[in-house]
């Protein structure tokens, strides 16, 4: 697991979504507080609730 730090725009990552749904993302910016916006699907997630959740994805 890495910190938010670590992880930065452009990086593929993996999120144990909080409704018990996982999904692969890509990086899309950092927020003021620090958390991640991923996109999905034309859509975008912030982990600030969920940052804990969130692993870089190696393959």
């Amino acid at each position: 697991m890495k910190d938010n730090k670590e992880i930065d725009k452009g990086d593929k990552v993996y999120i144990e979504s909080i409704y018990g749904v996982p999904y692969h993302g890509v990086v899309e910016g950092i927020g003021s507080y620090g958390d991640l916006e991923v996109k999905l699907d034309d859509q975008k997630y912030s982990n600030f609730y969920n940052r804990n959740r969130l692993t870089k994805d190696e393959k």
